[in-house]
C-alpha cells in the first residue's frame, strides 16, 4: 500500500491563514488494491454509484474492480481524501512508466471516477498524489462533469454508445425500432418457427448456473477470433470470467443467458447486471445453425425477458457491430482524455496529439 499526502494549493499559492485554514486545504491520497478496502469504503463507493444514472454501471462496481485486480497484478484504486472525507475513488492499471489507464483494459465498458462528482476535485494532484505521471481514460460517460478539462476534443475520441430503452417497457420499445428492423424481426420469428421443427421447442434461460454453458460460449468465441483465443488461454483471464459469470453481488453479477432449440444450446451471452443496467459482455453461437439467425433470436428474447425483470439500459458497449445498430434505440456519450501530474506534462501531451491527429 502506498499512502500520499499532498497539499492541494496550486505551486503558485502561498501558505497563507491559520493553521486551521491550511489544514482544510490539505487532500489525502491513498493507493491500494480494491480488497483492501473496508466496509465503510465500501458503502461510500456504492453510495457514489447511486448518485448518477449511469453510475451504477457494473464497470464502475467494486466487484468488477476486485475481480480485474485478481487478473491484473498492476491493478489499483485510488482513494483521494478532503476535508477528511472520501471523494472519489479511481481504479486503474499502471504501467511501468508510471502512467495509469483503464483497470480490465478494453474489456472494461466504461471507466473514469467512481464519486459524487460536486464539488469537483483538483484531478492534477490526486494522480500527483497517487505517485503516476499520469491518467489516461478511454470512455468515460458525458455526465461525469469534473472530467470535462481533461477529455480530448477531436471526434476520433468521443463516441456515441448504443443502448435499448427498456424504460417505458417492451412493447414501446419495440414500436420505436425503425420499419427495416421491424421487418427483420418479422424474418427472424419464421426462422424461429423453422427452427422448432427441425431441432424442438425455443426457449430462453434467463441465467444459466451450469458452468459447461461458459465454457461452451468461450470455445464458440474462441473458435471465431484469435485474438479471444489468445486472451482467454491466459489462465488469470479464464479465472476473472469464471469469477465474474458466478458473481451475485448487489453491485454486480453475472447473468449466463441461453437460447435452446430442444435440450440444445444455440447461443450463449455473458453479461454484467447493476441496477437497472444489463451490460452484454461476449457473445456467440453454434455455427452450425447460422442459417436460423439463433443471434437475432436470442437479443429479442433477452431484451424482452431484461424489461420484465426491472431493466431500464441494455448496455451493448463501444464499438459498431450490427446488431447494436438493429437493436440500440437510444445513445449516450462517452469520450477520452488524459489528466497529467505536471502541467509541462499536460502540455507537451497536448502538442504530440495536435501533431499526430492534425
Amino acid at each position: 500500500m502506498l499512502s500520499v499526502r499532498v497539499d492541494s494549493r496550486g505551486p503558485d499559492q502561498p501558505s497563507s491563514g491559520t493553521l486551521l485554514e491550511r489544514m482544510a486545504l490539505t487532500m489525502r491520497v491513498t493507493v491500494v488494491r480494491p480488497a483492501d478496502l473496508g466496509v465503510s469504503e465500501e458503502k461510500q463507493w456504492r453510495d457514489f454509484q447511486d448518485s448518477s444514472r449511469m453510475g451504477v454501471h457494473p464497470s464502475f462496481s467494486l466487484t468488477y474492480a476486485r475481480a480485474s485486480c485478481r487478473a491484473d497484478v498492476n491493478g489499483r484504486v485510488a482513494v483521494a481524501e478532503q476535508d477528511g472525507a472520501i471523494r472519489a475513488f479511481i481504479p486503474y492499471t499502471v504501467g511501468s512508466d508510471g502512467i495509469a489507464s483503464t483497470l480490465g483494459g478494453g474489456q472494461t465498458g466504461l471507466d473514469g471516477l467512481v464519486s459524487s462528482n460536486d464539488p469537483p476535485l483538483d484531478l492534477r494532484r490526486v494522480i500527483d498524489g497517487a505517485g503516476l505521471r499520469g491518467w489516461r481514460f478511454s470512455r468515460v460517460p458525458a455526465e461525469q462533469h469534473p472530467l470535462d478539462p481533461y477529455r480530448y476534443q477531436g471526434s476520433r475520441d468521443q463516441e456515441a454508445i448504443r443502448f435499448a430503452d427498456l424504460r417505458n417497457g417492451y412493447a414501446n420499445y419495440r414500436n420505436s425500432l425503425p420499419e427495416n428492423v421491424a421487418q427483420r424481426i418479422s424474418r427472424t420469428e419464421r426462422y424461429r418457427r423453422a427452427l422448432q421443427r427441425e431441432i424442438g421447442e425455443v426457449s430462453f434461460e434467463w441465467n444459466s448456473g451450469d458452468p459447461a454453458h461458459l465454457a461452451l460460449l468461450l470455445k464458440w468465441k474462441s473458435n471465431q477470433y484469435e485474438s479471444v483465443r489468445q486472451w482467454v488461454s491466459n489462465p488469470s483471464i479464464l479465472t476473472l470470467l469464471q469469477d465474474l459469470a458466478a458473481s451475485d453481488n448487489a453491485d454486480c453479477s453475472g447473468v449466463t443467458s441461453v437460447l435452446y432449440a430442444g435440450m440444445k444450446p444455440l447461443s450463449i451471452l455473458l453479461s454484467m447486471r447493476s441496477a437497472h443496467i444489463l451490460a452484454p459482455w461476449i457473445v456467440a453461437y453454434d455455427p452450425e445453425y447460422s442459417r436460423f439467425s439463433p443471434g437475432t433470436i436470442k437479443w429479442l428474447a433477452l431484451i424482452e425477458e431484461a424489461a420484465t425483470r426491472g431493466v431500464e439500459i441494455v448496455d451493448f458497449g463501444y464499438g459498431e457491430l450490427p446488431y447494436k445498430t438493429r437493436f440500440g434505440n437510444a445513445t449516450y456519450r462517452v469520450s477520452g482524455g488524459g489528466v497529467w501530474a505536471s502541467r509541462l506534462g499536460s502540455a507537451t501531451r497536448s502538442l504530440y496529439r495536435r501533431a499526430k491527429y492534425r
